[in-house]
């Protein structure tokens, strides 16, 4: 029984890692704190952004941030908000699904300038914390891709119930 308290705490903390992460990319991404967004990613990360490119390795992922369209976009006024992602945690690897918005100040007002379905990977490292390894978006503009990404990590009613009475006993 000791073991099961100790392993749900385990996976709880887990979680919250990667909840405490996703919230603060948003505001790391707007500020470029490249230090901390270096050291949030994998050496070997993909980000894929649909139609805007896939950048793969850390090398090829940070000057994105340093690019014109990004340092335009941050001077003029960004938000990168995300909702509470769902995460799955199966030992030393995680995915995570949530919206991620990205507003901007354009003409004196804010507006949605990106809705979309973001998929992260997560593995946790040798020293315990845990790097986002992959982050796949799709803009959802009716595109099945984007539906396809948010469904498949919604559980079905029975299975969560199922889940959540073995846990309990």
């Amino acid at each position: 029984m000791e073991r099961d308290i100790l392993e749900r705490l385990q996976r709880l903390e887990d979680v919250q890692s990667i909840i405490q992460m996703i919230a603060a990319y948003g505001p790391a991404a707007d500020a470029c704190v490249e230090d901390w967004l270096a050291e949030f990613w994998s050496d070997d990360v993909v980000y894929d952004m649909g139609t805007l490119g896939t950048f793969t390795g850390k090398a090829e992922l940070m000057p994105v941030y340093r690019e014109h369209a990004h340092q335009t976009l941050i001077a003029g006024g960004s938000a990168h908000i995300g909702s509470i992602p769902h995460v799955t945690v199966e030992g030393d690897r995680a995915q995570a699904v949530h919206y991620a918005t990205l507003f901007r100040h354009h003409q004196g007002h804010f507006e949605l300038f990106r809705l979309a379905a973001a998929v992260w990977s997560f593995r946790r490292r040798d020293d315990g914390r845990w790097e986002a390894t992959e982050r796949v978006l799709r803009n959802l503009t009716g595109d099945p891709t984007a539906r396809d990404l948010l469904g498949s990590f919604v559980e079905k009613p029975r299975q969560a119930s199922e889940q959540a009475g073995a846990e309990q006993k």
